[in-house]
């Protein structure tokens, strides 16, 4: 049957070159297509959870889409703002290391925009520097200084030493961040400064705060028990009733884990197309071979080859070529992951496209193999 089975395909070395170059481009661009959305959810959910594991915030908005946390922040209109006695509050729950109010404005430097944060000077390293490491100078160590991030450093064009301005308001930049990518404080694209400094150009009603920035030894733990210190101070009951969030690394990771599993979902339905246009190549090739090969099964089958026999025959010609492109698919695919660091080939996803493939092969060769079993020898050899 092997030897029968090889000499078939090499009948015609065209053909099989053309099948198996059809599952190679379809298996391979299926397979690149996982390892490359395996790739792009491990970093982001990586890096943040990695920069912004133990950062808490809390916002008087109801964010809908933590995803998009920025720009909620800048559009949405806060109904209430917090209480500054609430920070005390929340210094004393545990797990709580250090608590600091924390304000976000969009504000013209050096005749652009940008988003100025401000926390305050002496919890500023805690915070700010808790995952976040300065690529130059030091921290900010009063409302004259600011650091920056990597991104807007380079927009200005400014070092460690140079003065900017700020709303009409001259200050230092005494520190410059490295670039964290996907993080929480979004550290990559904002200047931080002093919270009295920063505030003072939001014109807040007193004693009140338009946000909170926590760290704590475990985010998740910390959210919650903020989230009912909340629901206690405000007397809510009902989380429909919320209107502010408390937002950590996690909660944005499950958000980033669903919207990527939906691209993920599209790109893969349209690599299948390719691996079904494969197997429609497989089907075609297998009935040509049965339509080259008409007198050769009559003869077998007068030579005593069941008609289960010629089935498997056919099948099996099929799979050896669906599983040679197969194998080089996954070869080719494996050595550029070795190039591309955000391909992540796993054992599952060849597992499961090797399955899809030996199913797929199988049912689109089993017509043809029935076909050719259906071959009345008489009939066949006297066809010409």
């Amino acid at each position: 049957m092997i030897v029968l089975v090889v000499k078939r395909i090499l009948s015609h070395k065209l053909r099989t070159i053309l099948n198996i170059l059809s599952v190679l481009i379809g298996a391979g661009f299926l397979l690149f297509v996982l390892g490359l959305s395996n790739g792009i959810e491990e970093k982001f959910i990586s890096t943040l959870n990695k920069l912004s594991s133990n950062i808490v915030i809390v916002v008087p908005l109801k964010i809908n889409n933590v995803l998009f946390l920025q720009r909620e922040i800048r559009t949405g209109v806060a109904m209430e703002l917090f209480k500054e006695n609430l920070l005390n509050k929340i210094k004393l729950l545990p797990g709580i290391k250090a608590v600091s109010p924390t304000i976000q404005l969009t504000l013209k430097v050096n005749n652009k925009s940008y988003q100025v944060t401000g926390i305050e000077t002496k919890l500023a390293p805690q915070i700010i520097l808790s995952n976040i490491e300065l690529e130059r100078g030091r921290i900010y160590r009063s409302k004259k200084e600011v650091i920056l991030g990597p991104i807007v450093a380079e927009d200005l064009d400014v070092k460690v030493g140079d003065s900017i301005n700020i709303e009409g308001k001259t200050v230092k930049v005494v520190g410059i961040l490295k670039r964290a990518g996907t993080s929480l404080l979004n550290s990559d694209n904002v200047i931080f400064g002093d919270y009295d400094f920063v505030k003072s150009f939001g014109h807040l009603p007193p004693k009140r705060i338009a946000a909170i920035v926590a760290i704590s030894e475990n985010a998740s733990l910390a959210a919650q028990e903020i989230l009912k210190l909340l629901d206690r101070a405000y007397g809510i009951t009902k989380e429909d009733d919320r209107w502010y969030s408390v937002i950590t690394s996690e909660s944005i990771s499950k958000q980033l884990s669903q919207m990527l599993f939906i691209v993920k979902a599209f790109f893969i339905a349209i690599s299948l197309v390719s691996v079904l246009v494969s197997l429609i190549v497989i089907s075609n090739n297998a009935y040509m071979n049965v339509a080259d090969k008409y007198r050769e099964i009559a003869t077998l089958k007068v030579l005593g080859m069941r008609n289960k026999d010629v089935i498997l025959l056919t099948i099996a010609e099929a799979l050896v070529l669906s599983l040679t492109g197969l194998i080089l698919a996954i070869v080719f695919v494996l050595i550029g992951a070795s190039f591309m660091s955000l391909l992540k080939i796993t054992i599952s996803d060849i597992v499961i496209i090797t399955l899809f493939t030996i199913i797929g092969t199988v049912l689109a060769s089993y017509f043809p193999a029935r076909h050719a079993a259906k071959i009345e020898p008489a009939e066949a050899l006297r066809y010409e």
